[in-house]
C-alpha cells in the first residue's frame, strides 16, 4: 500500500510545488480579505491622534494667553495699589521691577528684627541713612582710590543715595561684583530718598546693566 506524502502544512515553502505555493497564497489572501469585511470601520477617526494633539496645543495656547493675562494684570496692580506692600512704608513706584516689598524677599525679609515689620526699622539701616556715617565711609574708600586729587572729595545728595544704595545691597547680599545688581525694596529706596532728596524730585531708578546707556555715571542713581 502506497505511503501518503507529508501534510501541505507541515511542509515548508521549499518543500511545494509551484501549484501547491500559489493556492496556499490565494488562501491566505481569501481569508484576510473576509476578515477585513467584518471589522466597523464607521468609527475609526476615534483613534486619529491630530484631533487630540489639536486640543492638546489649543489648551497650551489658552493656558499661556491666560497665565499671561494673570501676569499683566497683576503686573498693573502693582504699579497702581499697594496690595503687595507687607511692611507698611512702600510707595507706589514707576516700574514693576522697582514694586517690591521687603518681605517679599527671603533674605531682606530674614534681617528685620523681632516685632519690627520693615527692615527700615533695623538699626543698620537707621545708621547707614545717616549723613555723618556715609561722610566716614566715603573718606575711608576715598583714601583707598589711586591717584586721587588733592581736594576733598565732598559727596552731593546724590552721592549720598548711590552711596547708601549700594551699603544696603552689600549688607543684604554682600559684594555682587560688577554689573550685578538687584532690585532694592520700595520702602528701603523711599526711605534713603527722604533722607538725601533730589532738588527736582526726579529720580533716574533702577536699571539692570544692559539698560545701561553711554552716560554711565549719570545712570544709577
Amino acid at each position: 500500500m502506497a505511503t501518503a506524502g507529508p501534510s501541505t502544512s507541515r511542509r515548508t515553502l521549499l518543500e511545494m510545488c509551484e501549484e501547491e505555493v500559489q493556492e496556499l497564497m490565494r488562501n491566505f489572501i481569501q481569508q484576510r480579505n473576509s476578515e477585513n469585511s467584518q471589522i466597523d470601520v464607521s468609527q475609526a477617526d476615534i483613534f486619529d491622534p491630530i484631533v487630540e494633539t489639536v486640543s492638546r496645543e489649543t489648551d497650551t495656547e489658552s493656558n499661556s494667553d491666560s497665565d499671561s493675562d494673570s501676569s499683566s494684570n497683576e503686573d498693573n496692580d502693582r504699579l497702581e495699589n499697594l496690595s503687595w506692600c507687607r511692611c507698611g512704608n512702600c510707595k507706589l513706584m514707576p516700574t514693576v521691577i522697582e514694586s517690591i516689598c521687603c518681605r517679599e524677599n527671603d533674605d531682606i525679609d530674614y534681617h528685620i528684627p523681632d516685632g519690627k515689620s520693615c527692615i527700615c526699622e533695623h538699626p543698620f539701616h537707621i545708621q547707614e541713612t545717616s549723613q555723618q556715617f556715609l561722610d566716614r565711609v566715603n573718606s575711608i574708600t576715598y583714601s583707598y582710590v589711586p591717584m586721587r586729587p588733592n581736594k576733598q572729595n565732598i559727596l552731593t545728595q546724590r552721592g549720598y543715595r548711590k552711596l547708601a544704595y549700594r551699603g544696603f545691597s552689600t549688607w543684604m547680599y554682600g559684594d555682587l561684583g560688577p554689573k550685578n545688581r538687584r532690585p532694592i525694596p520700595s520702602c528701603v529706596v523711599n526711605s534713603i530718598r527722604s533722607c538725601f532728596p533730589a532738588p527736582d524730585n526726579i529720580y533716574v531708578g533702577f536699571h539692570y546693566p544692559e539698560d545701561d546707556g553711554p552716560a554711565f555715571s549719570m545712570i544709577l542713581d
